[in-house]
């Protein structure tokens, strides 16, 4: 019933205390990850590993400034890599907003998102992103993995030295999350 529907989306807003969540890939091959986040997600750069800040905190927190046509404000978000051992509830899970696809579906192995009461097993990359944005970040040129094809992912492309293409990705990313969050995590959004 509607009734129930509407009181389940303020119990899931009750639930998601903290700030939204976006996942990378805990891998050395991909070119995003907890090392480089901060300056992708927050400048719009691609930064390589070898450039990068060795990180000593398993969160990293950027801000992100919503689009006027989506009521404006700002939202903090936290970006980890490790959601096995920090994320351990299912109001832990309702705050994921947003996973880079490393493009393996070894890179869900042990995850129990517990979405759902019922399930006890691990979760497959389709269910993953059914239940938040998908994202894949590859280099331009290099083959898109094909396992990657079945699942509701977005795909961006950086250039290996074309540092331009990167606030080209990175707004992709931001753009498509943003719309995602205004239909599946509305309660993350600013009040207008």
């Amino acid at each position: 019933s509607r009734h129930s529907k509407a009181l389940q989306a303020q119990e899931s807003a009750q639930e998601s205390k903290g700030n939204p969540i976006i996942i990378v890939p805990n891998a050395m091959t991909s070119p995003i990850t907890l090392m480089n986040a901060e300056d992708f997600f927050q400048k719009a750069k691609y930064t390589t590993r070898e450039k990068s800040q060795k990180i000593k905190e398993s969160t990293v927190k950027v801000s992100h400034v919503l689009s006027s046509r989506l009521g404006g404000g700002t939202i903090e978000f936290d970006i980890i890599d490790n959601p096995k051992r920090l994320l351990r509830s299912p109001s832990d899970w309702d705050r994921v907003v947003a996973v880079l696809a490393q493009g393996e579906a070894w890179q869900f192995k042990g995850w129990k998102m517990g979405w759902t009461k019922e399930k006890k097993g691990e979760e497959t990359p389709v269910e993953v992103f059914s239940k938040s944005f998908g994202f894949y970040i590859g280099f331009e040129g290099a083959p898109v993995p094909q396992e990657l094809m079945g699942w509701s992912v977005k795909h961006g492309f950086l250039s290996r030295d074309k540092r331009g293409v990167d606030t080209v990705v990175s707004s992709g990313f931001w753009n498509g999350l943003d719309e995602w969050m205004k239909v599946h995590k509305r309660h993350f959004l600013p009040k207008s």
